[in-house]
């Protein structure tokens, strides 16, 4: 999975795991997205509400899904 990457999170830390539903992800540039978690407006349409789970996982522990996931840096 191609995931990205928001500076700025912990890498120990844990992240919400979202698409958003408005601009599909930077217009499908990544199969998910890795936010602080709780955020509910869209780093990169910047719109609110529009973020859903992207799977069953929800948040995730940000080094382990290092392990086995393409990472996107994104600078906002």
């Amino acid at each position: 999975m191609k995931a990205l990457y928001f500076l700025g999170i912990g890498y120990g830390g844990v992240a919400d795991l979202c698409d958003c539903l408005n601009c599909d992800n930077g217009g499908g540039f990544a199969d998910a997205m890795l936010l602080p978690t709780g955020t509910d407006t869209c780093p990169i349409c910047h719109a609110v509400g529009c973020l859903a789970w992207h799977d069953d996982r929800q948040e995730v522990e940000v080094s382990e899904f290092f392990v086995d996931n393409d990472i996107i840096f994104h600078k906002p």
